[in-house]
C-alpha cells in the first residue's frame, strides 16, 4: 500500500503539473523530484534506524503511513492551483516513505531464516511492484470516473483531458474541463490517502499481535 499511494499519486502528478499547471514534462518531472531527495536525506542520515529501535515496528510503520496519506491528503486539498501545496505534500509523503519502508523490509527480513533471504527481498520486491501497478490502475480508474462525471456538456464522452479540452468552444468551457480534471485528481489522491492508513492501521496491529504471541510463547 505504500507502493499504492506512491505509484498512483506520480501517476496522477505528472498529468496535473502538466495538463493543468502548464508544466512541461522536464519541468513536471524535477517537481517531483522532492519526495525522492527527502527519502535519500532522510535514510543517509539515519533518521529510521535511530527511531525504530525507540518506537517499535508496529509504531514506526503506521506513523510512517500516516506521513504518506497525510502527505497525499495535502496534496488533494492544497495542490490543486499551484505548486506550493504540492511541495508541501511532496516532503510530507517522502518522510513518511522514509519512514516506513525500511522498517517494514527489516520486519520481513527478520520473519524468515537467513537462508530464504533471496526469496524474502524478492518477495518484497514483486510486492512493491504490484502495489505501484494498482495504485496507478486503483486511482487512475477514480481520476477517470470523477472527471467524466464532472465535464460540461460540450464535452461529455471525451476519454481524455486533451479530447475535453479539444471539444471546448470557450474559455468558460475549457476552465470548466480544467477543473474537472483537478477535482479527478483530488478525489483520486484522497482515495489513495484513505487506503494508504488503513493499511497502516492494519499493518501495526498485525504487528503488535505477533509480537505479543511471540512474547508469550517461551512463558508457556
Amino acid at each position: 500500500l505504500v507502493a499504492f499511494g506512491m505509484g498512483g499519486s506520480f501517476f496522477l502528478l505528472t498529468q496535473h503539473l502538466q495538463f493543468v499547471l502548464g508544466y512541461d514534462a522536464l519541468d513536471a518531472g524535477l517537481r517531483t523530484a522532492p519526495l525522492a531527495l527527502v527519502i535519500v536525506a532522510l535514510n543517509l542520515t539515519g533518521v529510521d534506524a535511530r527511531l525504530l529501535p525507540r518506537l517499535g515496528t508496529p509504531v514506526t510503520i503506521v506513523s510512517g503511513m500516516g506521513l504518506l496519506a497525510a502527505g497525499l491528503a495535502a496534496i488533494a486539498t492544497l495542490g490543486a492551483d499551484g505548486y506550493g501545496g504540492m511541495l508541501f505534500g511532496l516532503v510530507v509523503m517522502g518522510a513518511g516513505i522514509a519512514l516506513a519502508m525500511p522498517a517494514m523490509a527489516n520486519a520481513i527480513m527478520s520473519a524468515i531464516p537467513p537462508e530464504k533471504a533471496g526469496v524474502g527481498a524478492g518477495v518484497n520486491g514483486t510486492l512493491t511492484e504490484f502495489g505501484n501497478g494498482l495504485g496507478v490502475a486503483v486511482l487512475g480508474a477514480v481520476l477517470n470516473s470523477r472527471f467524466a462525471s464532472l465535464l460540461p456538456a460540450v464535452a461529455a464522452g471525451a476519454g481524455s483531458l486533451p479530447a475535453a479540452v479539444a471539444a471546448a468552444r470557450t474559455p468558460e468551457d475549457r476552465e470548466a474541463v480544467a477543473d474537472a480534471f483537478s477535482s479527478g485528481v483530488e478525489t483520486s489522491q484522497l482515495v489513495g490517502a484513505a487506503a494508504v492508513l488503513a493499511g497502516g492501521v492494519v499493518a501495526a496491529l498485525l504487528l503488535s499481535k505477533a509480537e505479543r504471541s511471540s512474547q508469550e510463547a517461551p512463558a508457556a
